[in-house]
Formats: structure tokens, sequence, C-alpha cells
């Protein structure tokens, strides 16, 4: 086939289409796994025997848009309150940002400096 025959199904916008959902679905397996690894270790901790009830969980969220669309702070808290526990969450994120963007601003490490945070 030459080239010519592929020109009208390229403009058609099939192929954007199709990598658009692609982009979206990787976002979604990267908020399913930050989800999952925050949880396994709120729940490994937990999971340990102690003497006493368990205490409450703090955790930071720092991220970009993807995490306060998604509101995996309150998702992972209603997890959390379905096992039995408390966690508490504060989110730092705003639209378009990387770690690097958030360290480089230093709101992050004031944070961090004032508050304790279990994870």
């Amino acid at each position: 086939m030459s080239s010519q025959q592929w020109r009208p199904i390229l403009m058609t916008g099939f192929g954007v289409n199709h990598f658009l959902v692609f982009i979206r679905s990787i976002a979604m397996m990267r908020i399913r796994l930050v989800l999952l690894m925050t949880l396994t270790c709120v729940l490994s901790g937990a999971c340990q025997k102690n003497e006493g009830p368990v205490s409450e969980k703090k955790i930071l969220f720092v991220g970009n848009s993807l995490t306060y669309t998604n509101n995996l702070p309150d998702l992972l808290a209603g997890i959390g309150k379905a096992k039995g526990l408390t966690i508490s969450t504060k989110i730092l994120a705003f639209p378009n940002y990387a770690l690097e963007d958030h360290w480089d601003e230093g709101h992050l490490q004031d944070l961090i400096a004032t508050e304790k945070f279990d994870f």
C-alpha cells in the first residue's frame, strides 16, 4: 500500500482516540498502584499484634491533579474505616505538578517539619 492510502485513516483521528484511552488507562493504573501501596503500608503496620488499640494513622498525599481529582485521600480513609482503622489524611497537590516541583517550592519541607506523618 502506498502512503496515500493511509492518509485518510490518519486524518480521522482514529489513532488519537486510542492513544488518549491508553494514556487514561495508564493514569488509572498508576492511581491504583499508589493506593494499593499506601493501603499495604497502613495495613501491614496495623495487622501486627499490639496490646492496645491501633492508633490513628496520619498520611500525607503529595501529588498533582490525578491525586485530588480522583479523591485518593478520601478513598483510602474510607477503606481504612471499613477495616476499623482511623486514617487521617492531608493533601498537597496542584495541577501538573511533579514531586520535584513540590520540593523546589518549599511547602513540602515546611509541612514535613511542622507536622508528623506516619506515611
